[in-house]
């Protein structure tokens, strides 16, 4: 079995007359190996949890429980932060590697993560982002946050637009989105007891009582304290906040200046590793900020939308901007599966910084190019360079790409060479840097049939595909501005394109028609829209687009790493506590 990324490409028909020009389809595609090592690549995994007040009930419980399986299926070389956020952002704890221990303390954290009030989702996504970027040089080849909510931003920065800027530059952001502050007993934290937070005006009165206990504090490591541990420092803590309370002079302005008033902030110290951020006011980000010089972000972002009240298009922006997926889990019980869904495909990564050039042979020039690929097009048409992320196991990439054949004055004993594709990409499998390269030539007698036909199934499969991403992604975008019979329409005259076509009769292409035929359902009426319509479309749109599962109901762009992690998320039972 091979272990290497496959490359090829085909062209519409394998011949043009001739006598005159033509545009002819082709498309390059990359096929990834089937991966199921004994040994895979080791992973670095940042939950991000929406904790907020309509997170209460079942669907925290199932949260809850979705993380413990998540735990469960991560080896002693992988690590795991969690960060959840309600009004304000917390990291539970930072990226740990989880052996039997730390699993331990994982799975006692996640259990008591309690539902709270508003939705910071900037500043917990901000903060997960952080923490893949301060790994350091210790880090696993693999990175990825999940961020997961069920409803809107609103603390923060809550503009779609600026939570995906923020996105560029996370570390600079932090600061427009929460002000951090000291947390009075870090060490207790790290050891699970519920943090107590003191208001900033009697930190300061706290202050000089504090120092004295700092050290002895200081001294407390996680693993030398028992659950509940150090009772004594904690029975202390009403006792300081009730004398702080009874001194604190009469209301003045707030301590912590909001970032977009004139001058400088005063801010606390820095914080300590294991942090609450408490977010400030709703922000919006300068327009002329430059983050030209931002690090670069090496993992990805992946997000899930939990009924119908989230938004689907900021959740599918943020995703498109961390190079991962936006899942639609329209019910409760799918959230263990889809968690599950997405796992699975980043323990099966096979290839990673996919960099994929087109050049053209000699005449030929690109018309178009289908698709929202990262990408650089030469003025001449001549070249294109793609930047395609990763690649999990069984997963394909196809480039749709439309190409200008030059008329020939006569008929070519030879193969015309229409265009050269190379890729190179760093091997996952065998930790090596990988490359191929492959030409793409057609014949050019007097004369040729080109009948709808003799079309190559591979082309005309993605142009369905293409074709029905496009309508879906126009379609969302009239239904959005209240044209729900336009946006039919576009839906309905992709069906028919596909359901006319030369492989119809496929599954993949079955499967096209059957999404189409939801997303019409729910264009139905504006009520069904903002149920479950935007959402579905959003979701799909995206999906057929970068050709990768992400909802767990899809009969496309799955694979067996994927199924036999979704059968374990179904099947996983927590274990009774001892």
């Amino acid at each position: 079995m091979s272990d290497q990324v496959s490359l090829s490409c085909s062209s519409e028909f394998v011949a043009y007359a001739c006598g005159q020009a033509h545009v002819g389809w082709s498309v390059v595609s990359l096929k990834a190996p089937l991966y199921e090592p004994s040994t895979r690549a080791a992973v670095d995994v940042v939950a991000v949890i929406d904790k907020s007040g309509s997170m209460a009930g079942e669907k925290l419980t199932l949260v809850k429980k979705t993380l413990e399986f998540v735990i469960s299926q991560l080896k002693e070389c992988d690590r795991l932060g969690l960060v959840t956020y309600d009004t304000g952002v917390y990291l539970d704890f930072g990226l740990m590697k989880m052996t039997s221990k730390n699993k331990e303390r994982a799975t006692h954290i996640v259990k008591q993560i309690q539902d709270g009030s508003s939705t910071n989702l900037s500043g917990g996504l901000i903060k997960g982002m952080v923490e893949i970027l301060d790994r350091g040089k210790d880090k696993n080849p693999v990175a990825s946050v999940l961020l997961l909510t069920d409803g809107h931003a609103n603390a923060g920065i809550t503009r779609k637009e600026d939570i995906v800027r923020a996105m560029r530059n996370p570390k600079k952001y932090m600061d427009y989105q929460s002000h951090s502050r000291p947390m009075l007993f870090p060490s207790l934290f790290q050891a699970n007891i519920a943090p107590t937070f003191i208001p900033q005006q009697q930190q300061q009165q706290l202050a000089p009582q504090m120092q004295q206990l700092l050290p002895q504090i200081q001294q407390i490591q996680p693993s030398q304290v028992a659950v509940p541990p150090v009772p004594q420092l904690q029975q202390q803590v009403p006792d300081l906040q009730a004398a702080a309370a009874a001194s604190l002079p009469p209301p003045g302005p707030p301590a912590t200046q909001n970032v977009f008033n004139q001058g400088p902030p005063m801010v606390p110290p820095p914080p300590p590793p294991h942090q609450f951020f408490q977010q400030a006011e709703e922000s919006q980000l300068p327009e002329d900020d430059d983050d030209s010089d931002a690090p670069p972000f090496e993992g990805s972002v992946y997000t899930f939308g939990f009924g119908s009240d989230h938004d689907a298009a900021m959740l599918k922006a943020i995703s498109d901007a961390g190079h991962g997926v936006y899942y639609f889990v329209d019910s409760v019980d799918k959230i263990p599966e889809s968690f599950a869904d997405c796992l699975g495909g980043l323990l099966s990564v096979v290839g990673q910084n996919i960099a994929l050039t087109v050049e053209m042979g000699p005449k030929c020039t690109i018309k178009k190019i289908h698709g929202r690929q990262s990408r650089k097009l030469a003025e001449d048409k001549k070249k294109c360079e793609f930047q395609l992320g990763d690649m999990q196991s069984e997963e394909q990439r196809d480039l749709v790409i439309e190409v200008n054949l030059p008329s020939l004055p006569s008929p070519s004993k030879e193969p015309q060479a229409v265009l050269t594709t190379s890729v190179t990409y760093f091997n996952v499998i065998t930790s090596i840097m990988d490359a191929a390269t492959v030409q793409l030539i057609v014949d050019r007698p007097e004369a040729a049939s080109n009948e709808p036909c003799d079309a190559n199934v591979d082309v005309d499969r993605q142009r369905n595909r293409i074709t029905v991403a496009a309508a879906l992604e126009t379609a969302t975008s009239l239904a959005d501005a209240g044209n729900f019979d336009a946006a039919r329409k576009a839906v309905s005259d992709s069906r028919t394109i596909v359901e006319t076509s030369k492989t119809a009769s496929e599954d993949f292409c079955k499967a096209l028609t059957k999404d189409m035929q939801d997303c019409l359902e729910g264009l139905l009426s504006h009520s069904s829209y903002s149920t479950f319509g935007q959402q579905q479309m959003y979701s799909r749109a995206q999906s057929h687009e970068i050709q990768r599962s992400n909802f767990v109901d899809s009969p496309t762009y799955g694979s067996s790493s994927k199924a036999a992690m979704q059968m374990q998320a179904k099947a996983f039972k927590p274990p009774s506590k001892k």
